[in-house]
């Protein structure tokens, strides 16, 4: 997503007025808090090499299922925030003057303001391949060709506030910046269940917008398809209004559904089926196609790779149940395993953390939500087989992540004011 300074007036002035502003100072304090938990478990990162330390949970059955961890130093002026796998390279993303959670960016004269970086690993060695800044609006920054830019469109709208909008920026070797920003693609109210979503996948940028309209808690949701290589709208579906809804991709399409921190919009009261759903979409379908109901309270999470996509359905007050779906259809591979409370694995939607990641070759991997005084928040893996979890020792707090062949990397802090470094979490015998 593109950023801007912190000090320009129009962010203070959005600050000031939005809501959004409110949360997501809320949710820094927690991260705050998470990252001085996290000093107390330095040493654990010493032993990485000797691999993950398995919790009490772990069984007989699948003691044999061990992932091994190491790590590397990242530059001490990144300030990375965005990691991508693309292109069999690692791609991390930030800079001191930009902010990850920005929703909104000044676009003047069609010019992304804001400076980031970007630096290149290689996977294997986990070494610094190359180093480039420039406009936080260029694609390349972020490994891709394209990049949704987000931007105040109108200062009206029915809740006094703003209309946003979104454009697409290209990469283009003719332009002065080394991009160039595409037509408006979709207008929507400020708020803060309003935030639009998007991912990668199939040679495509997937953009969900929950309220594609000026007018507040009124549908239908409009679901994107813009091409990767010249940023135009390919495809768009009208779907149900999911506010902070999760999304994942994989060989069989795109997968949506609503998250745990989303709640019922008016539009889809009398037809809760339509909301307490999981759906696919992929390019060339006529209609999305709803896999399977879930329960009322959504999913805490979701992670799809190759044809498989796990699903943590979450079930009000009682253990949330863990799903594991094969193909297209969505065939049940693990049905409805209830998951031990200290499984609190969530992911907040809006394009948020934390990040749930993993494949079928080395697990299944989040930070634990659980935040006990004196406790770090440990990591937990699942298995990918059995959905089995357990609970390991936390190297570090847990950042943006991306998974690579048969590796989950993510970017680690073990305390406030602490370097970075780069975590690879590896399956056995890779």
């Amino acid at each position: 997503m593109a950023v801007e300074d912190l000090g320009h007036p129009r962010r203070r002035w959005l600050d000031a007025l939005s809501g959004e502003a409110r949360e997501i100072a809320r949710r820094r304090q927690r991260r705050k808090l998470v990252a001085l938990l996290g000093t107390v478990v330095v040493a654990a990162a010493a032993a990485g090499a000797a691999g993950f330390h398995f919790g009490a949970a772990t069984t007989a059955k699948t003691a044999d299922w061990r992932p091994r961890l190491d790590s590397a130093a990242l530059p001490t002026n990144g300030a990375y925030w965005q990691l991508t796998a693309t292109r069999g390279r690692l791609m991390l993303t930030g800079g001191p003057g930009a902010l990850q959670e920005q929703r909104v960016s000044s676009i003047a004269g069609g010019v992304v303001p804001g400076t980031c970086n970007a630096t290149t690993i290689d996977p294997a060695s986990l070494r610094v391949l190359a180093n480039a800044s420039g406009s936080c609006g260029d694609p390349r920054l972020y490994g891709q060709h394209v990049l949704p830019v987000t931007y105040v469109a109108s200062s009206r709208s029915i809740y006094g506030m703003f209309t946003l909008g979104l454009r697409v920026a290209v990469a283009s070797r003719r332009a002065r910046l080394g991009y160039r920003l595409g037509p408006p693609v979709v207008r929507y109210p400020q708020c803060s269940d309003c935030g639009l979503e998007w991912i990668y996948g199939d040679a495509s940028l997937w953009v969900y917008a929950p309220l594609a309209s000026a007018r507040a808690d009124h549908g239908p949701g409009e679901l994107f398809r813009i091409s990767e290589q010249t940023g135009r709208v390919l495809q768009h579906w009208q779907m149900p209004v999911f506010t902070r809804a999760l999304l994942a991709a994989d060989a069989d399409g795109v997968w949506i559904s609503q998250s745990l921190f989303g709640g019922t919009p008016s539009p889809m009261r009398g037809r809760p089926i339509d909301y307490d759903s999981i759906y696919r979409v992929a390019p060339g379908m006529r209609t999305p196609q709803r896999v399977r109901p879930l329960g009322s309270w959504g999913a805490d999470w979701i992670a799809a790779y190759g044809h498989t996509l796990w699903v943590d359905e979450s079930d009000g007050r009682k253990p949330s149940r863990l799903w594991r779906l094969e193909g297209a259809g969505g065939s049940r591979r693990i049905s409805a395993r209830p998951l031990p409370s200290s499984s609190d694995c969530v992911q907040m939607g809006e394009n948020s953390g934390p990040m749930v990641v993993g494949g079928p070759a080395v697990g299944i991997f989040c930070q634990n939500e659980q935040i006990e005084p004196g406790v770090a928040p440990p990591l937990q893996a699942f298995n990918p087989s059995t959905g089995a979890d357990h609970s390991l020792v936390a190297p570090a707090v847990m950042g943006a992540s991306a998974a690579l062949g048969r590796s989950v990397y993510f970017i680690g802090t073990t305390a406030i004011g602490s370097h970075q470094r780069l975590y690879r979490i590896s399956a056995p015998g890779a």
